[in-house]
């Protein structure tokens, strides 16, 4: 794509040059001292196109580079949250059941229900 944009400036460039009056030319320079300056003119414009690809693709390297690195963080935090969030629905799981199992165990008018009450309390605090 970038050799087709040199090519177009070059052709640009050489339209213009040929846009000149053949009498004009003729008028300030002879054939081949016109050549030569056209020439000359057409190799420093492909020095300058040369030079801004050299500088673009320097850039795009650079983006490319810390396209990769946000991609590469981007994955890692989406692992790490997916992990998160496996352990958290193991915890609620756990916590459920240990719930459950003090409910059971909690009955109204019982030593272990004075227990429970204690526990709870402490849960309370703790929380």
């Amino acid at each position: 794509m970038l050799l087709f944009f040199l090519l177009y400036c070059i052709s640009h460039v050489s339209l213009q040059q040929s846009e000149l009056s053949s009498e004009e030319r003729s008028e300030r320079y002879g054939p081949l001292q016109q050549h030569r300056r056209a020439v000359g003119s057409l190799n420093k414009q492909i020095q300058q196109k040369t030079k801004q690809l050299e500088e673009l693709q320097a850039k795009y390297a650079e983006v490319k580079t810390g396209c990769d690195d946000a991609k590469s963080n981007l994955l890692e935090a989406t692992e790490h949250s997916q992990r998160l969030e496996k352990e958290l629905k193991c915890s609620d799981e756990m916590e459920e059941q240990a719930d459950s199992r003090w409910v059971v165990q909690c009955k109204p008018g019982t030593i272990t229900h004075s227990l429970c009450r204690t526990q709870s309390a402490l849960n309370m605090l703790c929380h």
